[in-house]
């Protein structure tokens, strides 16, 4: 099945994480490239990534995409820990030593575009809605965004919302009252 994206979508909105693995089998500080992140062009047109940023939970670690970079329609861009031949659809982020990936549950992989926008993280939030406590924003319906005193994105609820009031995390990014619509 092609998954093609309508023609109103702008062509680098449907290039994603697709899936990667955190940890390596055996020792992943020896085993750098069984590290690794899968980026794919959903889109039914060539996507540039050109000075697309990969990186990790906090930033610690980042990979730009270089001059030129693209991915053509349903291909998959795998992007290994450690060194390797550069291709069109394998990237090396050159690390000799030490692990990228710290395998716990905060580390996520974050895709952003040139102007600093997160288009993708993996794994994606967990599905299940969040704890009772604290209280759900009164800003928001459809799902339990809730009441923190630090700015979230839609990677962080997983679920698209609805705005009702003022859009405090800015998860409506095209002002028609529907936030995080990628969910």
């Amino acid at each position: 099945m092609t998954v093609v994206a309508p023609a109103t979508v702008d062509a680098a909105s449907c290039v994603r994480i697709s899936g990667g693995r955190f940890d390596a089998p055996g020792n992943d500080a020896s085993n750098l490239n069984g590290e690794y992140v899968k980026i794919k062009n959903y889109c039914s047109t060539r996507a540039s990534i050109a000075g697309w940023k990969l990186h990790d939970h906090g930033k610690k670690n980042t990979y730009t995409f270089r001059t030129g970079a693209s991915i053509n329609p349903g291909v998959t861009v795998t992007v290994y820990s450690g060194k390797g031949t550069q291709t069109s659809t394998k990237k090396y982020w050159g690390h000799s030593s030490g692990e990228i990936w710290n395998n716990t549950p905060l580390e996520r992989a974050y895709l952003r575009n040139t102007a600093g926008t997160l288009k993708s993280s993996w794994p994606a939030a967990s599905a299940a809605p969040p704890p009772a406590s604290p209280a759900c924003d009164p800003n928001y319906s459809g799902y339990c965004v809730p009441v923190v005193s630090y700015d979230l994105d839609c990677p962080d609820i997983g679920h698209r919302v609805y705005v009702i009031g003022v859009d405090i995390h800015g998860f409506d990014g095209d002002g028609d009252g529907v936030g995080c619509e990628s969910y």
